[in-house]
């Protein structure tokens, strides 16, 4: 049972996104009658390399962690009880608790499953007409001053006036804690996990120089589990976008144009070739049960298989339910699909409406 909550924030050394170079909290505790509050902030040495462009954004150098404890130092002196009889709050809290669990996996520590709160997510539900969701934006909105963006107190004492703020306006239904399972350390991430990434950035229709290199470390660290062809695109146009400091407009229309394909990977197609072509199948359908609509398929002349290859000629995703496909799960087939168009294979994904228009 969780005795009160911990808004937190880390920032890393390097795009690994697998070590801690600071961590900042704020605990607000619910023991006594007379709730408490108090707030921290750490230096960590890392046992990493630095990247120049994290040390631009946080200001933390090699030299300022010398003599720093470790992580594992920390989680054992104390921060490891703390945040295991808490709820976890942070401003998209998947991250920070993504890096949180591959740095004490690094040290052979077990992460407990532990309840959190994203506030990300929280100012998004609450206050759905702001421009866009980062952290200054919202923590401006509700009249606090963020002070120092990217160092951690700063950013875990934003996070903190949130949620407080959100609770004083909305009560309890604005703290709704989610299960962060321990059993996602060490889990590679897959097309899913980008899905959800490429979502919340493309959120608010903008992508900010922060966002963009988010995505590309992450890429970085998970890019082996994507289909090849889809990874070494997407990362060398945010490598170039990324190589001046700035995304100007065009940069960031042409983001916000590859994050499209990735939400919504079906093709509209003026006309369908159906004679000797070979189909598969993906989903729920609205015009019936796959074996009828493969029944269509066979009268209109094409021949419909169990898998995806290389002979394949139209993937088809079922209308019914679709959403989900750019919303959280891309299925086997798509994912195949894409692969194989990334290696010049002349294979289209298309909707089931293309099938009955």
């Amino acid at each position: 049972m969780a005795h009160g909550f911990v808004v937190f924030d880390v920032e890393t050394p390097n795009s690994k996104q697998n070590r801690i170079c600071q961590i900042g909290y704020v605990r607000y505790s619910t023991d006594s009658y007379q709730p408490t509050t108090e707030s921290n902030s750490l230096l960590i040495n890392p046992e990493a390399p630095f990247d120049e462009i994290c040390c631009g954004i946080h200001g933390i150098h090699p030299v300022d962690i010398l003599a720093k404890p470790t992580f594992a130092e920390i989680w054992e002196d104390g921060l490891g009880a703390l945040f295991s009889d808490s709820v976890l709050v942070a401003h998209n809290a998947l991250f920070d608790l993504s890096v949180l669990s591959k740095t004490l996996d690094h040290y052979g520590i077990a992460m407990p499953d532990v309840e959190y709160i994203d506030t990300l997510q929280l100012s998004r539900s609450f206050y759905p007409s702001l421009p866009d969701h980062r952290l200054p934006t919202v923590v401006n909105y509700l009249g606090y001053d963020l002070g120092r963006h990217h160092d951690a107190a700063s950013d875990a004492e934003g996070a903190f006036n949130i949620m407080m703020e959100t609770f004083r306006r909305f009560g309890q239904q604005a703290l709704c804690p989610q299960l962060y399972h321990s059993a996602t350390i060490g889990k590679k991430a897959g097309m899913d996990d980008l899905i959800r990434l490429v979502e919340n950035i493309a959120d608010d229709h903008r992508v900010t120089f922060d966002e963009a290199w988010q995505l590309l470390n992450w890429l970085r660290c998970n890019g082996s589990c994507l289909p090849q062809a889809l990874n070494r695109e997407l990362s060398a146009q945010l490598f170039d976008v990324l190589l001046d400091g700035v995304v100007d407009q065009d940069e960031e229309q042409a983001l916000l144009a590859s994050f499209c394909k990735i939400l919504h990977p079906s093709q509209t197609i003026k006309q369908i070739d159906y004679q000797d072509r070979q189909f598969g199948l993906t989903g729920d359908f609205l015009h019936g049960l796959k074996p009828e609509i493969a029944e269509y398929i066979n009268s209109q002349g094409g021949i419909v298989k169990t898998g995806v290859s290389k002979k394949t000629n139209y993937v088809v995703i079922g209308s019914y339910g679709s959403d989900r496909f750019g919303h959280g799960t891309y299925g086997t087939k798509v994912e195949k699909a894409i692969e194989l168009q990334g290696q010049g294979v002349d294979i289209k994904v298309i909707s089931e409406d293309d099938l009955f228009d």
